[in-house]
């Protein structure tokens, strides 16, 4: 719970109200659409405690409490944590970036430094680093006079942002509820999470754990973004790719259960966009023999496969080119890796710190064999 909604309860709950929306934007020194934004994301959170912020027309937003005794535990749990205020440039650039990549509307460069207790010229060198964070995603951040500052790019470029500096570090999502808060509340997330294992468990589709997270991760951040009406743009030519692939299925099966459970609307792009996702997974049935594999993976991956490891054994002379079991294992996962490079989704491992520790020569060998993609592909490959 931030300390802007906080306040925002605060105020509604003096009895001096009912308040209009420009009322509250004044008192909070935020744009009209913000206090909206965050009277539906507080009642999200508020629902649980048997309490409402109500709009009347004409009149204003108003705080309804069913359960005086609910409402006073839940009140005295957030008004009496101490909002944590980053000191170490590392994690203001964090906190910046949480805060801009949540916000729909504009964030006054005032509202951050006080609320970070610091310098505007201390903010300036600050914002340099997000600047050149964004700038990997292809993204700007807009400063505009009586305004303050936006992120502005391309929306699936926005939520791979977010996903990245949100929520990269966390390794079971459902579980870390305090920092989902802001997003989506955690029965929708739970729902999410199941509505997307059962269709795995319905069409026999196993992917690993990590892929999993980042599945949720990106329908919860879809969810959040299409009620903002954030939504994602694709070309028809890329659409029509999609739909014929069996990807594009399942994700619709997927959609078509979150929309009746979440009442969220997912044009035709946002189902597309989840195709995507699901293609960066291994998504491959279990025990299937090698000849069905071979099935399962086109020529070009092969090719790409194999010149990979002659490009490692010309290196190293690891004596790989007949490992079948290895080339296969390789074909498996260049399958869904050569789709996020090509829509330039980020992959969190968790695991790359360790691997780069205990596996040099492997890493060594996986930096080698990468550069077959980079030439083919005319993109950079991270580690």
């Amino acid at each position: 719970m931030n300390s802007r909604w906080l306040k925002l309860i605060r105020v509604l709950n003096s009895n001096e109200g009912p308040f209009t929306s420009s009322q509250l934007a004044s008192i909070l020194q935020v744009s009209s659409k913000t206090v909206r934004n965050d009277i539906k994301d507080i009642n999200n959170l508020l629902k649980n405690y048997k309490a409402e912020i109500e709009s009347y027309r004409g009149t204003g937003y108003k705080l309804r409490i069913d359960d005086e005794e609910m409402f006073k535990k839940f009140w005295q749990t957030y008004e009496t944590e101490k909002p944590f205020v980053p000191t170490e440039s590392e994690d203001r650039v964090r906190y910046i970036m949480e805060k801009l990549l949540l916000q729909p509307d504009y964030v006054k460069m005032e509202e951050l430094a006080d609320e970070l207790f610091i310098s505007r010229s201390t903010l300036q060198s600050d914002l340099k680093t997000v600047r050149h964070i964004l700038s990997k995603y292809h993204l700007k951040l807009e400063q505009r006079p009586y305004y303050g500052l936006k992120v502005l790019g391309d929306e699936m470029q926005i939520r791979f942002c977010i996903s990245q500096y949100i929520f990269n570090d966390h390794h079971s999502i459902v579980d870390q509820t305090e920092n989902w808060i802001s997003i989506i509340p955690k029965e929708e997330l739970v729902t999410i999470k199941n509505v997307i294992l059962s269709k795995l468990r319905k069409y026999n589709i196993i992917i690993s754990d990590i892929s999993l997270h980042n599945l949720i991760t990106h329908i919860a951040i879809a969810c959040k973004r299409i009620r903002e009406e954030k939504v994602v743009r694709m070309v028809n030519e890329e659409i029509k790719q999609l739909e014929n692939q069996k990807e594009f299925f399942v994700a619709k099966e997927i959609v078509k259960d979150i929309e009746a459970r979440l009442h969220v609307s997912f044009p035709k792009n946002e189902v597309a966009y989840i195709s995507i996702h699901l293609q960066g997974t291994k998504m491959v049935p279990p025990q299937l023999k090698s000849e069905e594999i071979n099935a399962f993976i086109d020529e070009e991956i092969q090719s790409i496969a194999q010149e990979m490891v002659k490009k490692i054994d010309d290196k190293y002379s690891l004596h790989l080119n007949g490992d079948e079991e290895l080339l296969m294992a390789l074909c498996l996962h260049l399958k869904p890796a050569i789709n996020r490079i090509k829509y330039k989704m980020n992959l969190r491992n968790p695991l790359l710190e360790e691997i780069k520790t205990k596996y040099p020569l492997s890493f060594e060998a996986a930096v080698i064999g990468s550069e077959v993609l980079e030439e083919r592909f005319h993109v950079k490959i991270d580690e």
